[in-house]
């Protein structure tokens, strides 16, 4: 077979032309029977007329008998109407509709007839009516209602399979739709009888009608415990679909005690079996929001769809009462199922299934209040009018205040307002450098969303939802990068539309914020740069003047602290505050202006580095405090201790960047912490988290060891 022929829309035309032709047939075969152009209904026990094509006989008119050309006649009943014989309380009344029915189609078929009937004023009459072939037009709305209903539901089921033709629940979806129509089609033909049909055709669609609707309740429990997790093996199941098919037939032999425990009984078990398995179902898929999403479609269609028809059709039949909806109506019903079931095996948009579901609940909740307490204000005596109108008032205050509880309870209770994300996101806008400012936003996705999972994004990933709901994206903000979370809720929910939208919104404003702080530094930096320029030009000058006439007067120390100043001063205008300072260069100077110093004061030098160049990037602030507490160890050599050698060596491993400055001169003070110059290097060791110790050395001596986390230095 050319492949082009399997392609799913090319089998589904071929079904859809399928379809139409047996609804066609379905047509064809209503209008074999002969008509009497007329239109009859049970009202109160009673049968009227409807409508008459012809004018003949009074709109709502009681027609009494039928009597045939052969001269037989039948008093009618309303029981000859019915559409549906599981409505019988005794198989014995079952028989007696089935032979009344038969002796109908006799009469009208046996040629003129006359209908006696009874007008207002409570006097008989009888019109001669000759029986006349149905046409097209004659056909009920209800009818192609019907059809129209059984076609949809059976394409929409076999669409989803040729779609998935691999999944075993996909094809017992597409059973569904076939016994769905099977069971639809023999309805409208019931449905649509002129007044009888002959015994053989009536038992063929009436058993017909139930096989399709025992067959129709069992796929849909066989789709529940296949989907989404396998509850019972597929060997069990054909047991179960034995057990139904055996009531089938003990209903159908007559076997069972009464009708009542025949069809409409069978598909109320399967209805309670289908709910049951939608429990298990819930409890096996708690690790797997995608399935309990789908699960969710699954379960809301069918409360929506089946609780919907057995509730308006088959349950007030049940306790003898009329039924709300005629049946070939409710079907209609299905349709809404049919649509969801699809939905949910598709898998589509799942990941708005939350809001979408809780909104269709509420909503059927707030009309079965109405419809409850319309119910009950009528028993309790009041009026139609006013009993609706009562309960309308007390719906509307009971259940509006209720439903703003469950949604923000249900749907919104996942994000946090956006008002009170400010301060934070505040905090992650004017966190010290790139990597604090990462580390707070991702903190801060994780408490909203909880994910599992949280990484950078690829580029060729879009900000948004993705995989069905498992995955969302969220667009980066200045130089932050897009991030990728994923199993939201610890695992046990979707992402949402509603969640994109929300961390979309976040991603703005932290950006918006980012680039106000941006624009703050920048005029921040350009004022500190004057000032900076104003300090090189005056104070610079000074100091060195002053540096050159201690060197000149043969005062070391003073000389020593004015250099020592001047550096400071060089540190604080050249040093960009904003660009990170390789290590490598930091030694490098700092070696240079130690040399400097010591030469100057008559002390060697013995300068240790690592035995291998480190490749390490420090912050500004990182740099500046090494610098500054390396400076004031060695001034502290220089004017107390009367040293004559000083060695400065520096360490770096994985964790740790070592710093030590030790002297061979009078040893340690009493009291270290006592002076200012080493209360300040305990300050900004502090800053840097780093430990800070001053140790005596034999014979003579002090050393000086700072043992800083790289984690504090690098960016």
């Amino acid at each position: 077979m050319n492949p082009r022929y399997r392609r799913p829309t090319f089998l589904l035309l071929l079904l859809w032309f399928a379809t139409l032709g047996l609804c066609a047939a379905a047509a064809w075969s209503a209008m074999q029977q002969s008509w009497l152009e007329l239109r009859l209904v049970a009202v109160d026990g009673k049968v009227q007329l409807a409508r008459d094509t012809q004018g003949r006989i009074p709109q709502g008119a009681e027609v009494l008998r039928i009597t045939g050309a052969n001269g037989a006649a039948l008093e009618l009943r309303a029981s000859d109407l019915l559409d549906n014989t599981d409505t019988f309380p005794s198989y014995a009344h079952k028989d007696e509709f089935f032979a009344r029915q038969d002796t109908l189609h006799a009469i009208q078929e046996s040629g003129a007839v006359r209908l006696t009937w009874r007008a207002a004023d409570g006097q008989e009459q009888t019109n001669a009516i000759t029986p006349q072939a149905r046409t097209l037009s004659s056909l009920s709305p209800m009818f192609w209602f019907t059809l129209a209903v059984a076609s949809l539901c059976l394409l929409i089921a076999c669409w989803v399979f040729l779609l998935r033709p691999q999944e075993r629940a996909t094809r017992i979806f597409a059973l569904t739709g076939i016994t769905l129509f099977v069971g639809c089609i023999t309805s409208a033909l019931l449905s649509e009888r002129a007044l009888a049909l002959d015994v053989w055709r009536l038992e063929l669609l009436d058993t017909g009608n139930a096989l399709a609707g025992i067959l129709f309740g069992c796929t849909l429990v066989m789709l529940f415990l296949s989907y989404p997790r396998l509850l019972l093996s597929p060997a069990r199941q054909r047991g179960l679909l034995a057990f139904y098919l055996l009531w089938w037939l003990l209903d159908q032999l007559h076997l069972l005690p009464n009708p009542d425990l025949g069809l409409m009984s069978a598909i109320l078990s399967q209805i309670v079996l289908m709910m049951v398995c939608g429990i298990v179902q819930w409890r096996r898929t708690a690790d797997a929001p995608l399935e309990r999403a789908a699960l969710r479609w699954f379960v809301l269609s069918v409360l929506l769809g089946c609780s919907l028809f057995a509730f308006t059709n088959m349950m007030p039949r049940l306790f003898g009462q009329p039924e709300l909806l005629i049946q070939g109506y409710a079907i209609g019903f299905f349709l809404i199922m049919y649509i969801g079931i699809a939905l949910g095996l598709r898998r589509y948009r799942l990941f708005d299934m939350d809001e979408w579901a809780y909104r269709v609940l509420l909503w059927v909740g707030g009309a079965t209040l109405v419809i409850a307490l319309d119910a009950l204000l009528i028993v309790a005596g009041l009026s139609l009018g006013v009993s609706f109108g009562v309960s309308l008032l007390l719906g509307g205050w009971l259940y509006f205040p209720l439903r703003q509880w469950l949604w923000q309870r249900m749907v919104i209770r996942h994000t946090p307002s956006f008002e009170s994300l400010l301060p934070e996101l505040s905090a992650v806008a004017f966190a010290a450098g790139s990597g604090a400012q990462q580390g707070r936003w991702e903190e801060l996705l994780q408490r909203i969303y909880e994910p599992l999972e949280l990484h950078p994004a690829t580029a060729d990933e879009v900000p948004g939802i993705g995989e069905d709901g498992l995955v969302m994206v969220v667009p980066g903000s200045g130089e932050l990068p897009p991030l990728r979370l994923r199993h939201a809720g610890h695992g046990a929910r979707l992402f949402s539309s509603r969640d994109a939208a929300f961390a979309a919104s976040l991603s703005q404003a932290l950006e918006s914020m980012m680039g106000g702080r941006q624009s703050f530094e920048a005029g921040a930096s350009q004022e500190r740069q004057r000032i900076y320029r104003d300090l090189h030009d005056d104070m610079g000058a000074k100091l060195l003047g002053l540096a050159i006439s201690a060197q000149r007067a043969n005062l070391p120390k003073e000389a020593d602290l004015a250099r020592s100043a001047l550096q400071d001063l060089r540190d604080v205008v050249s040093r960009d505050m904003h660009a990170p300072t390789p290590l490598a260069d930091l030694l490098a100077d700092w070696r240079m202006e130690a040399q400097q110093r010591v030469q100057a004061a008559g002390v060697s030098l013995d300068w240790r580095f690592p035995a291998q160049e480190p490749e390490l990037l420090l912050t500004p602030e990182a740099a500046l405090n090494l610098t500054r507490i390396l400076r004031e160890a060695i001034s502290n050599v220089l004017r107390h201790a009367q040293a004559g050698r000083l060695r400065v060596k520096t360490g770096l491993d994985e964790q740790t960047f070592t710093l030590s400055v030790e002297d061979d001169g009078i040893g340690l003070p009493t009291v270290p912490a006592a002076h200012r110059g080493m209360s300040s290097m305990q300050a900004r060791a502090a800053a840097l988290g780093a430990a800070l110790d001053w140790q005596a050395v034999q014979p003579h001596g002090c050393r000086v060891t700072l043992k800083v986390p790289l984690a504090a230095l690098t960016p």
